[in-house]
């Protein structure tokens, strides 16, 4: 092999490795910056955003009687329904937040009812 081949292979052969060292770094880079963009999505559901502020300024224009929340019995991830939680927070499982299920939820954890004639009909 002549010497400007081996310069050649040994130049592509370097260009190569500096082009996946930098793929690599900016691309470890991008899932840092996702992560905690995610991060700061949690931190704005959980604050006051544009939309928590408007629901917060109906609530102290009704009366108290109306505003009166429910109780939460605990938290889940809709995706885990099985898995309790005792706070809110972010899931375990998903990158997504925890649900609360209220005191006064219906009894089906469906949400699906039939009614007992539809029942019958079916057999």
């Amino acid at each position: 092999m002549s010497r400007t081949k081996i310069v050649t292979i040994v130049v592509v052969i370097a260009v190569l490795i500096i082009g996946g060292v930098w793929y690599f770094k900016h691309s470890s880079m991008a899932m840092n910056h996702d992560m905690s963009m995610s991060d700061h999505m949690s931190m704005d559901m959980d604050g006051m955003s544009g939309m928590d502020m408007g629901a917060e300024a109906t609530k102290s224009a009704m009366p108290k009687s109306a505003t009166a929340e429910p109780r939460v019995l605990y938290w889940h991830d809709p995706m885990v329904p099985g898995q309790r939680f005792d706070k809110p927070g972010p899931s375990p499982f998903m990158d997504m937040q925890l649900v609360p299920v209220y005191a006064d939820a219906s009894g089906s954890s469906s949400g699906v009812s039939i009614a007992p004639e539809t029942q019958q009909n079916l057999g």
